[in-house]
């Protein structure tokens, strides 16, 4: 009987565990854990269409089809079902009259934006109303019309879409010959992709990385690009990056690079390991000019101070310099937790983050994600940890009873 008893009692405490564990969740999930493409162009069985339909297959990219020519201009009724996803708006400069953006249509896909969706605008000549448009202050950028199109296309170095591609063009191999393409004027924390130049001074293509969405743009159609595999390429890294891999919850922590503000090289699982040491994790995607982030930090500072006992707290800061988050963590003291900075985003990219701030809560135990949120209130991050040191306690007392009699 005593047998039976004390088996009784571990059958009860590892069901605790295991329902503990599996409902640390969120709904922000939801928002990642399906990601939808909608192409929106003119002329689907257009020879420059075909370009795109033929990168889209080479890719494995699953994705629906909108034709302007058949089906007039998408709204936001349609745009908002991709919202988990991405859309790709081209220009097709064969018609350029029927392709380009409307005021109406820019309106639909900034609330689109605004509702968390990833945009991909590819084509050079959007058109007035777009140049004209509040767009161009939501992108951060202007554009100069128009550059002879270069025989070339340079990726920057570490970045996550582009580092170390060369792009042929101009119609040498099998892409399309055109005579002038967009250059691209980025601000703020606006990201070159690609230029036009070796010297990097005619940005091509840009990408933007805000608080509510991830946007990118390239200045020229796809079709001057030389070679099916190199169009494929930069489609689908694009892609990827827009969309982010797919988190969730009860998935192993992964592990990325890192830059400690000294300067030196680490990784996330090694900080992990030595500021964590078995403790909760829970990790956050900021950055200093964001103001989604400036409304959680004193939350967070409230939950450190809370439970300092159970949790660490690892913050990255996203593509920012040293001297950048210095200052920030002067002006303020409340941060007294780890910060670090990841120079490529590849970690966002990891955890599937399209928008800041971004919170992971990692058990001790197994260094599993068993939370996934963002701007959320303390009392719905103070509930998660909660349940996580339960869970601990649980298997406390488990392995306890784990113990040989007489040990």
């Amino acid at each position: 009987m005593r047998i039976d008893r004390a088996l009784l009692i571990k059958s009860i405490f590892i069901i605790s565990i295991l329902f503990i564990t599996n409902t640390c969740s969120s709904a922000a999930y939801a928002q990642w854990g399906t990601k939808p493409v909608l192409v929106v162009l003119y002329g689907a069985d257009d020879y420059h269409s075909q370009f795109y339909i033929k990168a889209l297959s080479d890719a494995g990219i699953k994705y629906d089809m909108w034709d302007m020519r058949s089906e007039g201009t998408a709204t936001i009724a349609k745009f908002i079902n991709y919202r988990r996803g991405a859309i790709v708006r081209i220009v097709n400069s064969r018609y350029e009259n029927e392709s380009r953006l409307t005021l109406n249509e820019v309106s639909d896909i900034m609330d689109f934006m605004g509702e968390g969706g990833s945009l991909l605008l590819i084509g050079q000549n959007m058109g007035e109303e777009f140049y004209n448009s509040p767009m161009m202050s939501y992108l951060k950028i202007d554009i100069q019309n128009k550059n002879a199109a270069a025989k070339q296309l340079h990726g920057v170095n570490n970045d996550f879409i582009t580092s170390g591609l060369t792009l042929s063009t101009g119609g040498d191999g099998d892409g399309q010959a055109v005579s002038s393409c967009d250059v691209i004027i980025p601000y703020d924390n606006v990201e070159p992709l690609l230029y036009y130049d070796a010297a990097k001074t005619m940005a091509a293509a840009m990408k933007i990385q805000t608080c509510a969405f991830r946007a990118a743009y390239y200045g020229f159609g796809l079709e001057i690009i030389d070679g099916a595999s190199a169009r494929a390429n930069l489609l689908y890294r694009t892609l990827d990056w827009l969309q982010g891999n797919t988190m969730a919850v009860g998935v192993e922590a992964p592990s990325f690079s890192l830059k400690m503000l000294d300067g030196a090289s680490t990784s996330f699982i090694n900080e992990a390991a030595i500021v964590a040491k078995g403790k909760i994790c829970v990790l956050e995607f900021f950055a200093t000019w964001c103001s989604s982030c400036s409304e959680l930090r004193p939350r967070l500072a409230e939950i450190y101070s809370k439970y300092n006992k159970d949790i660490e707290i690892i913050a990255v800061s996203y593509n920012e310099k040293a001297e950048t988050v210095n200052k920030y963590l002067q002006a303020h003291p409340e941060v007294s937790w780890k910060v670090y900075i990841d120079e490529t985003g590849h970690g966002l990219q990891k955890y599937g983050v399209k928008g800041i701030p971004a919170i992971f809560i990692i058990d001790g135990i197994e260094r599993r994600v068993r939370y996934i949120g963002a701007n959320e209130s303390a009392e719905t991050i103070s509930a998660e940890i909660e349940k996580l040191i339960k869970s601990k306690e649980e298997k406390s007392k488990f392995d306890k009873l784990n113990m040989p009699y007489g040990g």
